[in-house]
């Protein structure tokens, strides 16, 4: 995640230069970008949060809990780990890094200083621990941040009501309003996945 620092060192100075481009279709074979925050269910790091990307959340939460290969180095000392929310809409894997960027580093990030008001109240959040912190600043991102206020169609996942419950709570009434919560076998990517296993499969000349 650090290699995509230089990147973001541009991201704000030319996020408002992004325009629209052709929406996602509806596509089931399409990629889809994703960001993600999980937390931490050791008993020792209830405050424990990871905020990452990834275009299969499902094989994510495996390599970051151990199960299989190239899990993040930060998230082996605190597992087992859960999502509270998954995000998806971004374009390209580009925006969704962006957004993983300014989500990760809101004290530093152009827009998300702009969106409160106050470089130092930007840092402030930014030392902030737990769940209910970092859906705060999800919250702003997505309602007051430019360009993923307005070019995005950004729609968020949460495994859990309670998630959800707590995400509108700390968010502006009424300002967000493309959620659901639902698993991660029933979120669009894992339908994709499966067309794509379907259309590797020999047809043998058989229909299906």
């Amino acid at each position: 995640m650090e290699s995509i620092q230089a990147l973001y060192s541009a991201t704000d100075s030319v996020a408002q230069d992004i325009e629209m481009q052709d929406l996602p279709s509806e596509d089931p074979m399409k990629n889809h970008f994703h960001c993600y925050l999980l937390r931490s269910l050791h008993p020792e790091h209830p405050l424990k949060t990871y905020i990452g990307f990834t275009t299969n959340p499902q094989r994510r939460v495996r390599q970051h809990n151990g199960e299989i290969t190239s899990g993040a180095r930060r998230t082996k000392r605190s597992r087992p780990w859960e999502y509270v929310a998954v995000i998806d809409g971004f374009q390209d894997k580009v925006s969704a890094m962006q957004f993983e960027w300014a989500w990760q580093h809101v004290g530093r990030s152009k827009v998300f200083r702009e969106a409160v008001g106050c470089d130092k109240l930007a840092r402030k959040m930014k030392r902030r621990r737990g769940v209910k912190a970092r859906l705060d600043e999800l919250g702003i991102l997505m309602n007051d941040c430019p360009p993923f206020n307005t070019t995005f169609p950004l729609k968020v996942y949460f495994p859990e009501t309670e998630y959800r419950d707590l995400f509108c709570s700390v968010s502006k009434e009424n300002d967000i309003t493309d959620l659901e919560v639902c698993s991660l076998d029933d979120m669009p990517f894992a339908k994709g996945e499966l067309a794509k296993n379907r259309s590797r499969q020999p047809n043998d000349g058989k229909f299906p």
